[in-house]
């Protein structure tokens, strides 16, 4: 499947942030055990219909010392991820 590129983690983490609730936006620090928590968007791709969007997931394996990723595909329409399979991650 042949998917449009877009800049790295441009669209989803937007449109994530725009729908997040003000009340859940409340100013806190910030820790290193938070940005471990925090899941990487990136990679994203629109099909070429342009009803999916494709990225990458990835987060931190504190057990395994490593970082993890899954391929999703969204639907551009809005919805839960699907997450397709595992990726390799550069470390």
């Amino acid at each position: 499947m042949m998917m449009k590129r877009f800049g790295t983690g441009t669209l989803l983490p937007a449109a994530i942030l725009a729908a997040t609730p003000l009340a859940a936006q409340e100013a806190s620090r910030l820790t290193l055990s938070d940005y471990d928590a925090i899941a990487d968007l990136s990679s994203t791709a629109m099909s070429p219909d342009g009803t999916r969007i494709a990225f990458i997931v990835s987060h931190v394996d504190k057990a395994a010392d490593a970082r993890r990723g899954d391929v999703a595909v969204v639907s551009s329409k809005g919805g839960e991820p699907h997450r397709l399979r595992p990726c390799e991650l550069p470390v």
